[in-house]
């Protein structure tokens, strides 16, 4: 069960409109602790406020929104609510289209009164724009990324991936904005990842737009039929410049980050003493050869527990698993933290450290399915959380789908704290 406060981060809805919703008999909590007074919910729960909110912002009152998710309505008698809503909103429409139409002429006139920045596009520049692009896209990028990464992204160019990156730039050739994409050699045919970031001093001047209109006709002569992107969860004006050309929300990724200088270890020793009874043996991919051998192991590792779940993807070939990954300035092979039983490697949490911030950021956590319920994922999470502390990190960083009920739980166990999410968007071309 879920306490109120956690219950209200998770869902973003202010405590204080679930109690209301909770006093009207709108969204009742499962149980109340009669001596503190807490109310908690469940999981199954998110999906009656998500239909509560999404009926109040269609402009039913909570008194109609209650007659429509009671149990006992008739289908004929909800199929009326709703069409009667349709026939009130779209009299509204009618009664402001006229007005709308009389501001964008105005803000048309006003857009070529302006003085707008001059700018134009072209093919970004390896050896002059890396230092720009980083600048302007680390803003939108939960860890911090350097120039050399950037670089190694415009030089991976394997058989079978595409690849455009392009920049906007003034009157002076100074970067203004960054705009891409890449279709990877393993990707599905015709879907691409796509980005489009503008420097904050140059937003709202039309350049975003110009970025996305050059894009996304390369994409079309390219046989693009899917699009995808992100944009974190408390970003509203990305996420509407998205929404205005086509993208919906396909999955949303909570981001978390645990206090390292408070957090305390203790109950979770016994459950890996536990494990290590059985036989498990928690060890680091350090303790292993260092062959291509053991390079292959921690791939196929890495892909079983994602392909267990139909909707994800293996997300490199091997070679670019070796390129981005093992490669990778920030890769250490002591932080590669396995679970181990004889000879099959049955999970792992990497952790990459942040020495100039003082963190590290725990980048997934996976345990093969025939070993779960176990507590090893538990118990691969606090090794992460112990070796990022013995290398001076003060917080370590997570992240996690909201479907992925189990690490929710245990990141919430473990005392980990809510940080904005990430939107996963889609576009359908």
């Amino acid at each position: 069960m879920i306490r109120i406060g956690d219950f209200s981060r998770i869902s973003q809805t202010p405590v204080s409109t679930l109690r209301y919703y909770d006093e009207v008999g709108l969204l009742k909590p499962v149980e109340v602790d009669h001596f503190t007074g807490y109310r908690y919910y469940t999981f199954d729960q998110l999906a009656r406020l998500q239909r509560i909110q999404a009926l109040k912002n269609l402009g039913f009152s909570l008194e109609e929104i209650a007659r429509l998710l009671a149990d006992d309505l008739p289908a004929p008698q909800v199929h009326e609510m709703l069409q009667s809503k349709r026939a009130e909103l779209h009299e509204q429409v009618q009664d402001h289209h006229e007005q709308i139409e009389r501001l964008d002429a105005w803000l048309k006139q006003i857009e070529k009164e302006n003085n707008m920045t001059a700018y134009s596009i072209r093919t970004a520049r390896i050896d002059t724009d890396l230092p720009d692009i980083v600048r302007i896209t680390n803003p939108y990028e939960y860890q911090p990324i350097t120039v050399d990464q950037v670089r190694q992204w415009f030089q991976f160019n394997p058989p079978g991936r595409m690849q455009r990156r392009m920049v906007s730039v003034d009157e002076n050739d100074a970067v203004t904005g960054y705009g891409g994409y890449v279709h990877e050699a393993d990707a599905a045919d015709h879907h691409f990842t796509v980005w489009v970031i503008v420097a904050s001093d140059y937003q709202g001047q039309g350049i975003g737009s110009a970025l996305w209109d050059t894009l996304v006709k390369d994409l079309r002569e390219r046989g693009a039929t899917r699009l995808k992107s992100d944009v974190f969860d408390n970003d509203p004006q990305s996420l509407a410049f998205a929404g205005h050309r086509g993208f919906t929300i396909d999955q949303h990724f909570f981001n978390y980050e645990l206090d390292l200088t408070t957090f305390d270890e203790t109950p979770f020793l016994p459950a890996i003493a536990a494990l290590e009874a059985q036989g498990i043996r928690f060890c680091a991919l350090a303790d292993f050869p260092d062959t291509p051998e053991t390079h292959r192991k921690l791939y196929d590792l890495n892909t079983s527990y994602v392909l267990d779940n139909p909707e994800q993807r293996a997300p490199w070939t091997f070679p670019g698993f070796e390129e981005f990954v093992i490669q990778a300035p920030w890769f250490r092979r002591e932080g590669q933290l396995l679970a181990v039983d004889g000879e099959q490697w049955i999970g792992m949490a990497p952790v990459s450290l942040s020495p100039e911030t003082h963190s590290a950021h725990n980048l997934h956590t996976g345990v093969l399915p025939a070993y779960r319920g176990r507590k090893i994922a538990t118990s691969l999470k606090v090794l992460a959380a112990r070796y990022a502390r013995r290398n001076g990190a003060l917080n370590l960083l997570t992240d996690s789908n909201l479907r992925n009920a189990p690490i929710l739980a245990i990141n919430r166990k473990m005392g980990y704290k809510p940080q904005p999410g990430t939107y996963t968007l889609i576009c359908e071309l």
